[in-house]
């Protein structure tokens, strides 16, 4: 009888793996700006359209924002004490950044991480700051929550922008000359008059306007301090960094609040709730992203990793079978995952392609540590040990493979491999009982009647009620010939539940040795009705008829263990029975 731990090891993206328990799931941002759609607001340093130059975030569904991009923009906030009003996203090869709000009213500033790079210098690159300072403008001033009405409109917008990064930028300690450099070097001149942006002298005198104010204001003009829903996402994912979860649900609550529409706010507060075991409030959560967004393929994603946390493995199949083909290039972890709830639904076969796969994509020892269970399951005894083997070649702290391995090789009848590997499980859980039956069981295979039954004396005196442990060293008290023990043992075993044809032919076994032949008789009569294939307890119950003197049902039960291949009984019938 195998006692095998259910390991369900794994780790969602970026998440600390954890042991026989799902995993937390740290965070991961998501947003799409896919740059086919209309726009409330679009705004680089110039008037020049990089539209085509962006990623195209339709096809890229997952953002983290960079370190050295939120270095950059807590400094030029720092001064001011002014919250993040927008979503940081990382955009390579634009050599720029970008203010831009989707037709999903959220404000992203779009960022190139070697254009930030160039801001985390002991050298400062002041245009480089400019322009950065002159996007966050655009977001804090208020300029990204409708759209411009005329291009005078978008015109009085770049000014105030240019004037906030002047502002700015005195304060962080530029000159003039290194605050207008950006604008210098890449405004047009001349008539403005069918532009988005204004030339270059209006542009330079705004720079110089905000520069000036810096001496005498604390905050630049035109600044709206009012925290939108994106300083409450920020706030949020700052809370959720560090482990502060409770806090990270309240502050995406006020970014949903502030926008009902805020499906970032949504799945965010959805990991957070993953990470203090909410599962229902995270699948709502999921579930209204996905309302907001259908082709949303991060939260259809973790939606069903939650469910297989609510033990909901059909929806858990349904989810991930949508995610691997919708997502573009699927995380091993969906595979895991459906190959997991395949497992509880008893598609052994299923599971196993699912997490081959998983592990072809990204070979984890939390992968094989599963995969082995399968294979153990799918009766691949060593199959499963040499997926345990390589789960603790990759972590030798994986103590459960030492326990499953152990299991494992009890299937083979390497029981000096079993036990070897169980006393490394025991030596941090002395109290498993199941471990001591595991090494008992392989004591038992190897003929070590007394090392087996020190085991599950030990294992009673931790569990008195324990009724397979009574039947198992009532075996091991037969092997040692203490038939008055083995009953006692097995009469234990059956006051505590057990109920099997083994222990009443067993009992029987050892009533007959003891020439009780009554209550031997009894408990084989019940074996037989237990499992009537098995020959042997035929053949038993034959010699105790024998030993009372009932002839015909000796023979009766002598043919019936010769039917079924039993071959000292047919030679037994051939001498015994007319």
């Amino acid at each position: 009888m195998a006692f095998l731990k259910q390991p369900i090891v794994a780790k969602p993206s970026l998440a600390p793996r954890i042991v026989r328990k799902l995993s937390l799931i740290s965070m991961i941002l998501v947003a799409h700006l896919g740059m086919a759609q209309k726009h409330i607001f679009y705004c680089g340093f110039t008037d020049s359209d990089l539209g085509e130059q962006l990623c195209n975030f339709s096809q890229q569904s997952a953002f983290t924002s960079n370190a050295d991009a939120e270095r950059a923009v807590d400094e030029i906030l720092a001064p001011l004490g002014l919250p993040r009003n927008f979503v940081l996203v990382s955009c390579p090869k634009i050599n720029n950044a970008i203010a831009i709000t989707p037709e999903d009213g959220l404000r992203y500033i779009i960022y190139d991480i070697e254009f930030i790079s160039k801001l985390n210098t002991s050298a400062i690159d002041w245009a480089a700051m400019s322009i950065l300072a002159h996007e966050l403008g655009h977001h804090l001033c208020g300029h990204t929550l409708r759209s411009s009405q005329s291009l005078e409109e978008q015109r009085k917008k770049e000014l105030e922008a240019d004037e906030f990064s002047g502002f700015i930028l005195a304060k962080l300690g530029a000159s003039l000359a290194q605050a207008q450099a950006a604008a210098k070097e890449i405004a047009s001149e001349g008539d403005d008059a069918y532009s988005t942006h204004p030339n270059k002298e209006k542009r330079l005198a705004s720079i110089e306007k905000g520069f000036l104010k810096a001496g005498g204001q604390a905050k630049p003009d035109h600044v709206d301090e009012t925290p939108g829903p994106e300083a409450f996402l920020n706030m949020g994912n700052k809370r959720f960094a560090n482990n502060d979860f409770q806090g990270a649900i309240q502050a995406y609550t006020q970014a949903i609040e502030e926008n009902p529409k805020f499906y970032l706010g949504f799945y965010s507060r959805g990991q957070a709730k993953r990470n203090v075991k909410d599962y229902q409030g995270a699948t709502a959560d999921f579930t209204a992203a996905l309302q907001i967004k259908p082709e949303y393929p991060e939260a259809l994603y973790y939606r069903g990793i939650t469910a297989f946390s609510l033990a909901n493995y059909t929806g858990c199949i349904s989810d991930l079978n949508r995610t691997i083909e919708t997502m573009p290039q699927p995380e091993a972890l969906a595979y895991f995952y459906r190959g997991m709830a395949r497992q509880q639904l008893g598609d052994l076969k299923g599971a196993f392609s699912d997490l081959s796969v998983a592990i072809e994509m990204k070979p984890e020892a939390d992968f094989y540590l599963n995969r082995g269970l399968v294979r153990y399951k799918l009766n691949n005894p060593q199959g499963a040990i040499d997926d345990y083997s390589k789960a603790l070649q990759l972590n030798p702290m994986l103590e459960i493979a030492y326990y499953n391995r152990s299991y494992a090789k009890l299937n083979i009848g390497d029981a000096q491999g079993a036990i070897a590997d169980m006393e490394v499980w025991l030596k941090t859980h002395p109290e498993d009982v199941e471990a001591r039956m595991a090494i008992a069981l392989a004591q038992l295979q190897a003929g070590n009647f007394e090392a087996a039954k020190m085991q599950l004396t030990q294992l009673i005196a931790l569990k008195p009620t324990h009724a397979q442990a009574y039947f198992y060293r009532g075996q091991a008290n037969k092997g040692l010939f203490d038939f008055e023990s083995a009953l006692s043992d097995f009469n234990k075993a059956a006051e505590n539940g057990l109920r099997t044809a083994e222990l009443f032919y067993a009992r029987g076994n050892i009533n007959y040795q003891l020439r009780q032949t009554e209550p031997a008789i009894a408990d084989l009569i019940k074996a037989i009705e237990l499992n009537p294939e098995k020959a042997e307890v035929y053949y038993l119950r034959a010699l105790c008829y024998q030993l009372v003197g009932e002839e015909p049902k000796m023979c009766s039960d002598l043919k019936t263990a010769c039917g079924k291949g039993y071959q000292q009984a047919c030679i037994e019938e051939g001498m015994l029975c007319p």
